[in-house]
């Protein structure tokens, strides 16, 4: 077995998307935060090279529907990597913790059994003020790093295949 140095990319904070075909999963609930969280992460990826035609996007009701989306995109075979978005506030219950832990345990299942990179942006903030602050256009905002961080785990993939 040969023995491989520490690649170039895996040194980048940020990757190039070019070449790269990524599909978006975006929660259509909590639209105040899910559309800028979105619309961020689109931002990025063209700002990383990404072409609109090797873009997708699909829009799901909750954020408890994600993963069944999810795993028909990464099943097809036709993206490197797939990200998941979406905005479960914390309540009285501990319903929003169900849902974003079993959302999160399907993701990891999904990209692991696949092979194909599930980047997990299903934020569970403590309030709309904290929603606000992680969705806001801008460098901070959670879509944006999703963009980023699915670029690299497609690009670390390929690296590894060969």
């Amino acid at each position: 077995m040969m023995h491989r140095p520490f690649a170039k990319s895996h040194a980048k904070t940020n990757a190039s998307a070019r070449g790269l075909r990524i599909a978006i999963v975006c929660a259509e609930y909590n639209p105040e935060f899910t559309r800028p969280l979105l619309s961020e992460t689109l931002a990025e990826l063209r700002a990383l090279g990404a072409k609109d035609s090797a873009l997708r996007t699909v829009r799901v009701p909750g954020s408890f529907e994600i993963p069944i989306a999810a795993a028909a995109l990464a099943r097809s075979k036709k993206f490197d990597a797939v990200i998941a978005l979406g905005v479960v506030l914390q309540g009285e219950t501990a319903h929003a913790e169900h849902i974003v832990v079993s959302a999160a345990h399907q993701l990891q299942t999904i990209a692991v059994s696949t092979g194909v990179p599930i980047v997990n942006q299903i934020l569970s903030p403590a309030d709309a003020r904290q929603a606000r602050a992680r969705c806001k256009p801008g460098k901070l905002n959670r879509g944006r790093e999703a963009a980023r961080t699915a670029a690299r785990m497609a690009i670390v993939l390929r690296e590894l295949e060969t």
